[in-house]
This record gives C-alpha cells, sequence and structure tokens, in this order.
C-alpha cells in the first residue's frame, strides 16, 4: 500500500500575523522561516492526533493481497472518495461505479467479485480528507511549536535536556487525538 498526498491544503490553520503576535517577533526577515515552520507545525499535529487540518487529495495505491471486501483509509476524516480504478490481469483500467462501493467514515465496503485484478497496483483510491474547522487547542498547539521551533533553531542545545515540542502543546493535542485508526 502506498499513500501519495496529491493536493495539499490551500491554507494553514494560524496565519503568519498570529504566529508573530503569539511569538511576540517584531522583524519580518523570517516571515518565509516562520511561514514554514507553520506547515512543519501543522503536519506534526496531524500525524500526532491521526487527523488532518485542511481539505487535502490523496491518493492510496493498493496490490491486490491488500484488498478485501473492506479497505482502511489510513485517515480518519473523510470527506468523500472522488475515485476507484482498478486494474485488471491485462492491464485494463476500469473505474469503479459508486453503486460498488460505501464509504463508512474511513472504511470502504466493496463487493469486487466481477474483476480479475492484477497482483500489483491493483487499485487506486482518490480521495478527500480534513475539514476547514479546526479546534483552538490545536490551533495554539500549532503556534507553541512554531515558536519552540523558532527558538530553539540548532540541532544541539548546551547546558539544557529538553525535548523539542513544548509539553503543553501535546496536552493541547491529545484531546484531539484519534487512538483506533
Amino acid at each position: 500500500m502506498r499513500k501519495t498526498l496529491i493536493t495539499s491544503p490551500t491554507s494553514e490553520p494560524v496565519t503568519l500575523i498570529d504566529v508573530k503576535s503569539f511569538a511576540r517577533i517584531d522583524c519580518n526577515e523570517d516571515d518565509f522561516l516562520i511561514s514554514s515552520l507553520i506547515t512543519q507545525a501543522r503536519e506534526y499535529a496531524e500525524n500526532y492526533t491521526h487527523r488532518k487540518f485542511g481539505s487535502q487529495v490523496w491518493e492510496m495505491t493498493l496490490d491486490a493481497v491488500d484488498i478485501t471486501k473492506c479497505v482502511k483509509l489510513e485517515q480518519y476524516d473523510v470527506q468523500s472518495v472522488s475515485s476507484i480504478t482498478v486494474y485488471d490481469k491485462d492491464n485494463v483500467s476500469t473505474v469503479v461505479p459508486v453503486s460498488e462501493y460505501d464509504l463508512y467514515t474511513n472504511r470502504i465496503l466493496f463487493d469486487l467479485g466481477t474483476y480479475d485484478l492484477r497482483s500489483f497496483d491493483s487499485m487506486v483510491i482518490n480521495y478527500t480528507v480534513g475539514g476547514n474547522i479546526v479546534p483552538d487547542a490545536i490551533k495554539l498547539a500549532i503556534m507553541q511549536m512554531v515558536s519552540t521551533f523558532y527558538e530553539n533553531r540548532e540541532s544541539v542545545i548546551n547546558g539544557t535536556i529538553s525535548s523539542m515540542i513544548d509539553a503543553s502543546a501535546i496536552v493541547n493535542m491529545a484531546g484531539h487525538t484519534i487512538y483506533s485508526v
């Protein structure tokens, strides 16, 4: 199974202005750095919580052995399935009609008995995940992480023992974590 991000979110959950105000950064010279740190912090929050913040399009490619009557998508916040394409042993592609599958939360239920699938890269699923409503606790966690990343840009900080992610950011994300995906 392979997952590929097709379309990233068009905006981040927090703005550059929000982060600069939160972190008390007055200069404009580091705006590009701070913007990229916002993206990194959002991605960290997504990986930690098993959620996606901001609408994103993903593609999942499965081999025949991975395909069952119930295929579980890795992301939880699935909005819709755009298309499901299967490839038979003659490498002919067929778009699976919507009437042949159902989407339940993050699972797709099939009846693929009529398809004689090839062994590798047998099915490609395109789907949209995430939402535009981001909890305030996640926004705060992202701003906390960006502030920490900005202030601690060295790979090693002499004379301290600390983790890169502030404990309060972890606490803010914990309440929005999905533990069984």
